[in-house]
């Protein structure tokens, strides 16, 4: 089997038409950490202090899940917000499990590095996981529906699912 060897860009571009992944891993760090300064163009935070993520693709059934839970969100009413909650729980799990590792994640008061430790179900342990950010979890969750192509992104950096598959 040839081995291809690809920029981040055409990576990520394949990974959003054709999310195929049947081993291996890539990193991402979110682009939240990635802001200039306006007056120098110098990142505010050093690069070497971003987070990195390990991060493997979705499965089949993950895909097939994270589909439909996000299709069924705009089908229900404000009264059935524990089904709405229990969903967005599903969909956050999903996340949880791809994440296969983590460097670089400091825990800001002690400046120790927040040590990453799998969950027996596969992905970051649960514990550990309830302490990372909801603006990271969110921005991750939004980065893997990208680039599996389950909700696209227009230049106003508004998200539609992607009804691709249907």
């Amino acid at each position: 089997m040839a081995e291809h060897r690809m920029d981040d860009a055409t990576r990520a571009r394949l990974m959003s038409l054709m999310p195929c992944a049947s081993k291996g891993t890539y990193e991402w760090t979110p682009d939240s950490f990635k802001d200039r300064e306006e007056e120098t163009d110098e990142y505010i935070i050093p690069k070497e202090q971003w987070p990195k993520f390990k991060l493997r693709a979705l499965n089949n059934k993950e895909h097939s899940d994270l589909r439909k839970a996000l299709l069924s969100q705009g089908s229900f009413k404000k009264e059935d917000s524990k089904a709405l909650i229990q969903i967005s729980e599903m969909m956050h799990e999903s996340v949880r499990k791809i994440v296969v590792g983590w460097e670089n994640v400091i825990d800001v008061l002690s400046g120790d590095e927040f040590e990453y430790e799998q969950d027996p179900s596969g992905g970051a342990l649960k514990e550990k996981w309830d302490f990372m950010p909801d603006s990271v979890k969110s921005e991750l969750f939004q980065h893997v529906c990208r680039v599996s192509g389950l909700i696209k992104v227009d230049g106003d950096d508004r998200m539609e699912i992607s009804r691709r598959g249907f």
